[in-house]
């Protein structure tokens, strides 16, 4: 029971953190403030989280995972036009609900991680598994190896640009569907070896 009420009250700082980073960013955040907004005690805020880095790291690890769990349900069905499964991918990736803030999340956590060694080397972790993912999913509907030059290129191409979609994504005046066409277009010449 103890474990359940735990795990629960983790769940809602985490919420408060992640409301708070979207409505106030990394700056405004303060071990005060989270505590507040979950109703406890700085104390018993502490208890958990011993300081303001550890409860971000903690963030960033759960962020991370939940993310790519997402990213894992997201699977590769190749069905020989390989342009229109690209697009599909990335109408999937799209059309996530957590798009929005997950760029704002995910931006206040990277600028974090740079002043923190143990937050930056999960990030850079983070984006090994990640770039592994694509290269596993860009294998798979290119019907070539995964350590192929253009995989690794496809996957340097993708990163970037989802990264770049969820920070501005929601001021972007081109729809999902002409953005997910186009960048397929992009990242099958690149699967493709033709640029």
């Amino acid at each position: 029971m103890a474990d359940t009420r735990t795990a629960a009250r983790k769940q809602d700082i985490f919420a408060a953190t992640r409301a708070l980073l979207v409505e106030l960013g990394g700056q405004g955040l303060t071990m005060r403030k989270v505590a507040d907004r979950t109703g406890i005690s700085l104390g018993n805020l502490q208890y958990h989280y011993s300081n303001r880095e550890v409860l971000l790291q903690a963030l960033l690890n759960s962020f991370l995972a939940e993310y790519e769990a997402g990213m894992a349900e997201i699977g590769a069905r190749p069905s020989g036009n390989l342009e229109g499964d690209l697009k599909k991918l990335l109408l999937a990736i799209f059309s996530d609900p957590g798009i929005e803030a997950c760029g704002v999340i995910f931006k206040e956590l990277w600028a974090e991680a740079q002043h923190h060694p143990e937050m930056k080397e999960a990030m850079a972790a983070y984006y090994k598994r990640l770039s592994s993912h694509y290269a596993d999913l860009f294998s798979e509907l290119a019907g070539v190896p995964s350590r192929a030059p253009e995989v690794g290129r496809a996957v340097s191409v993708i990163v970037p640009l989802l990264e770049g979609y969820c920070i501005t994504g929601n001021v972007s005046k081109t729809s999902d569907s002409k953005l997910a066409k186009d960048w397929a277009r992009m990242i099958s010449s690149v699967l493709s070896d033709k640029v």
